[in-house]
């Protein structure tokens, strides 16, 4: 069996400002990351080659060296019609000696790991399959592997239409499924003018240091920018404007400040759960146990029974979604209560832990104003999500 390994590198970073491909992430080029797991197919499974497509020197340089390694397996091609769409690159990835399958790849993916794409091609190898893809909770995305069979159909795309509209109308088709959200991210964005607000402001004034630690207490969770919180406020708003919410629940003390702004545009009362038992605490509570990352330790938070209700239709606001433990402990709280958790809305979310993964397999309708898919603390640069 042949399996034809295609990397798309080729892109004009329209969105990015610049060559995003070249861009610093984690110590390496972006380039680097996607081709470096694509390397890891070619060691493990002899049945594959890979095809770069791109016209940028240092792609170009570093391919002609890893020849050394994989001799034919690896190889360029160009792509003088790349302006015209990702089409065009397909083609140009595609044309030469065909094969069983084709995988492609976008350079613009760093975090897909080599073990996810070695089962997607297990799967497509030993099932049969016309098609698959590798997807996360239900959510199909890149990269993707097509039989022979659709090799026309490949072909005749047009302007920047990719594979998934072929792979939709497929019924045989297998999902590898991704360890973490992030691998499906593709990076259009490091700052940017298409950056939301809240990202704006994380850009400008966050600090990243060791540790995936993430300082905003100069605007978010220390000192308050109040007019960046009624940004906030009104966004959830948005974002849960069909939603039925009788109250807002938080925890102490980073999310009161945004869930109180928030409460003003749901023009409902704000709840937030305690860290300890106090003098000002008294009758039946709710109890919960909460781990915090920031501050490596665990917690029992707390809430007086008389201001959550048997049927009340709560919603959840934090500053930070993390591992996900705090907002488990609300959870248990809302339901520990009878009541109904409606949404729940974060100003940021770290995208490369398991928090959002965890909460979005409840079912429960998660927004979060920022989605940090990675950092890096010497450079002190933030990818943000799509």
């Amino acid at each position: 069996m042949r399996i034809k390994m295609i990397y798309l590198a080729a892109g004009n970073s329209r969105r990015f400002g610049s060559n995003k491909l070249y861009a610093d992430l984690n110590g390496k080029p972006m380039f680097l990351h996607g081709l470096e797991a694509l390397e890891q197919v070619l060691y493990k499974d002899p049945d594959t080659e890979l095809t770069v497509v791109t016209e940028f020197e240092r792609i170009l340089e570093y391919v002609k060296e890893r020849a050394s390694v994989f001799g034919d397996r690896i190889k360029t091609v160009p792509s003088p019609e790349r302006e015209k769409g990702i089409s065009y690159s397909i083609r140009a990835g595609l044309l030469g000696e065909r094969a069983d399958y084709y995988l492609f790849c976008v350079a613009d993916q760093p975090w897909i790991r080599s073990q996810t794409l070695l089962e997607l091609l297990k799967k497509i190898k030993t099932g049969g399959y016309a098609g698959g893809c590798v997807s996360f909770c239900g959510i199909w995305g890149n990269p993707a592997v097509f039989s022979d069979a659709l090799y026309p159909e490949l072909l005749g795309l047009t302007g920047d239409t990719g594979g998934k509209k072929i792979l939709m109308k497929l019924e045989n088709i297998c999902f590898a499924e991704a360890k973490e959200a992030r691998e499906l991210t593709d990076i259009d964005r490091m700052g940017g003018n298409d950056m939301n607000f809240l990202e704006e402001r994380i850009q400008k004034d966050g600090v990243v240091k060791e540790g995936n630690v993430l300082k905003v207490d100069s605007f978010l969770n220390h000192q308050m920018d109040i007019g960046l919180l009624e940004e906030m406020g009104a966004e959830f708003k948005r974002r849960f404007a069909d939603a039925k919410v009788d109250k807002i629940l938080t925890i102490e003390a980073s999310g009161i400040g945004i869930a109180c702004i928030a409460a003003r545009y749901f023009n409902v009362p704000v709840v937030f759960a305690k860290k300890s038992h106090s003098i000002n605490l008294d009758g039946d509570m709710y109890i919960a146990e909460v781990e915090s990352f920031t501050h490596k330790c665990k917690n029992q938070v707390i809430v007086s029974k008389k201001f959550l209700n048997k049927g009340e239709h709560v919603l959840l606001i934090d500053d930070f979604l993390a591992n996900g433990c705090a907002l488990q402990g609300l959870i248990s709280i809302v339901n520990q209560a009878g009541a109904t958790v409606e949404g729940i809305g974060i100003a940021i979310e770290k995208g490369f832990q398991s928090g959002g993964r965890t909460i979005r397999n409840l079912g429960i309708h998660l927004e979060s104003l920022a989605i940090v898919d990675g950092m890096d603390a010497s450079t002190g640069k933030i990818f943000f999500r799509n």
